[in-house]
């Protein structure tokens, strides 16, 4: 694939990137996005560094060239008919929807132009997916102006929603705007959870992202905040563990409260964001722990009483993503009283005993139909060993079935493991299995 095989005059990679322009002469959209994705394949397994930012650079020359010379003529005419002559109709028609985009950047009215914006990005997008963390040297080149494109686009929206109320979000012409939108924090997500050199997206990436996403996620109405932001800033912190601490503050304070607001009327509501907030909750807490409980206590308590919150859903991995988050936290809490704090926190008690008793209490409000036994039972010093794993699901059920849950997913385990004996018992009588179901040692093993 790199290199010249026999009969050939060039590597295989190189008879690709040379023709690119005549294979995707006739290709639509989405098979262009395939097409990248799999070129972008066929790149990654080039392990020289400065080959592969070379083949890279090739790939993306079409769309680039088209890019700059947006950048170059944002306010001058175009001349179709000088670019007709090298470059193919499906990139024409992005170097006329960019141009028209920067003559203009206030108004976009035509639906297949915005459309057609989501494309190349997506275009990217594939290139990305396939490529990884060296995708960087093509990222790194329109990164700015995607981010103009972003506000702007943002921009154009919160104007149709004050002008014409939200109603307007259901016309295609905004949908096609917010598909820009989704596409370009797409583009940003795919690269970052493949990066490896976390200090480039703290310093080069970060800064220029949060001032496009954060502001306009936090003044946009309810309905027109894009889900994939709270995504977005998920795998940013997950990418960079502690390094993000310096940015919690200013995360919080934009998509916190808005955010909270969306979701906390009921259960349904919001899905998306309902999902990746909790996600988000996650993170931070994972893995900037230390700037959580160093919040203002009204702040911090309000975290936590959304976290208990996601208990109570019926969406069941947010409900695990609740109990996840209560967990470290509690792991923590357990931890600083027993080896971090000195002075008593209640003098007839130990630290320890004091906490658990305050959590004890906690869970009888919450679960009221759980015995003190098995309250009891949270705290290790005064854990009964003789306490089985069947007597605490059997408490567990009663507590479901008291309150009118189902508890049928209570037992999957234990209905595939009587699946799975069935099925050994049956295997263990020759005449009932079938030949075709057979293992080459069973084969064997029955002289076959």
């Amino acid at each position: 694939m790199f290199q010249i095989q026999a009969g050939e005059t060039n590597p295989f990679i190189d008879d690709i990137l040379d023709g690119l322009s005549s294979i995707i002469c006739d290709l639509s959209p989405p098979q262009v996005h395939v097409f990248y994705e799999a070129v972008g394949c066929l790149i990654s397994a080039q392990n020289d560094p400065p080959i592969r930012e070379s083949l890279i650079e090739r790939l993306m020359q079409l769309p680039n060239s088209i890019w700059e010379e947006i950048i170059l003529h944002a306010s001058m005419a175009f001349d179709k008919v000088k670019y007709e002559r090298i470059v193919c109709h499906f990139w024409i028609t992005l170097f006329l929807i960019y141009t028209i985009l920067f003559k203009d950047i206030n108004v976009m009215k035509d639906q297949e132009l915005v459309k057609n914006i989501a494309n190349i990005l997506r275009t990217n997008v594939a290139a990305c997916r396939s490529i990884g963390s060296p995708f960087i040297c093509q990222l790194s080149k329109i990164y700015l102006d995607m981010a103009n494109v972003y506000k702007v686009t943002s921009g154009n929206i919160s104007r149709a929603v004050v002008e014409n109320g939200e109603e307007v979000l259901k016309q295609p012409l905004i949908k096609s705007m917010r598909a820009v939108k989704r596409e370009i924090l797409t583009l940003i997500s795919t690269w970052v959870a493949k990066a490896e050199d976390t200090s480039v997206i703290l310093e080069s990436f970060v800064p220029p992202l949060f001032d496009a996403v954060l502001f306009d996620y936090q003044r946009n109405c309810p309905a027109a905040r894009e889900p994939k932001v709270l995504s977005l800033l998920s795998i940013i912190v997950t990418q960079l563990h502690s390094s993000i601490n310096c940015e919690v503050i200013r995360i919080l304070d934009a998509v916190f409260t808005c955010t909270l607001e969306m979701i906390n009327r009921d259960m349904e509501q919001y899905p998306e964001h309902r999902i990746n907030f909790f996600k988000l909750l996650q993170a931070l807490n994972h893995e900037c722990f230390d700037v959580f409980v160093a919040l203002p206590p009204e702040l911090f308590r309000l975290i936590v009483d959304a976290v208990v919150w996601a208990f109570k859903h019926s969406m069941r991995n947010v409900v695990e993503i609740g109990f996840s988050c209560y967990a470290d936290i509690l792991c923590a809490l357990f931890n600083t009283a027993e080896f971090a704090i000195g002075e008593p926190l209640n003098r007839p008690q130990s630290n320890v005993d004091y906490i658990y008793e305050q959590i004890s209490e906690t869970f009888a409000q919450a679960f009221p139909n759980l015995t003190q036994r098995l309250r009891a039972n949270c705290n290790p010093e005064k854990r009964d060993l003789n306490l089985s794993d069947d007597y605490r699901m059997g408490e567990v059920t009663d507590s479901q079935e008291q309150i009118g849950e189902d508890t049928t997913d209570l037992f999957i385990e234990e209905r595939e493991q009587e699946i799975q004996n069935a099925q050994n018992a049956k295997n263990e009588v020759g005449s009932l299995l079938k030949f075709s179901a057979m293992t080459m040692s069973e084969l064997d093993g029955r002289g076959f």
